[in-house]
């Protein structure tokens, strides 16, 4: 997913009994193709997210102190964890999704 996806994700999107997200165009997210499209999810995600509390009015996943994640603070935040770790500082967050894609193609 996409970092923008991400953190508009909502609980009604995902479906723990099939494993899979929704990721659809709503009034607070377009996806950058503009269609909807399921993703499906394994059991290391099912842990995470049923360890995550869902009592928030936003209906979102993934929350901050009980507020949105703002995009430019989780990708500053990355940014310096590729830095202390050590890995290419021309490394981002999006990068992300193009290995999770390339480990899916082998």
């Amino acid at each position: 997913m996409r970092l923008g996806e991400i953190i508009n994700l909502k609980w009604s999107s995902v479906d723990m009994n099939r494993g899979i997200i929704l990721v659809e165009n709503n009034h607070s997210l377009t996806t950058k193709n503009k269609r909807n499209r399921v993703i499906p999810f394994n059991q290391s995600v099912t842990k995470v997210l049923t360890g995550i509390i869902r009592e928030n009015e936003l209906d979102l996943v993934f929350l901050r102190n009980g507020r949105q994640h703002n995009p430019d603070e989780v990708a500053r935040k990355f940014k310096t964890y590729v830095i202390q770790l050590g890995f290419e500082k021309k490394l981002h967050f999006h990068h992300l999704r193009h290995s999770f894609c390339s480990q899916l193609a082998l």
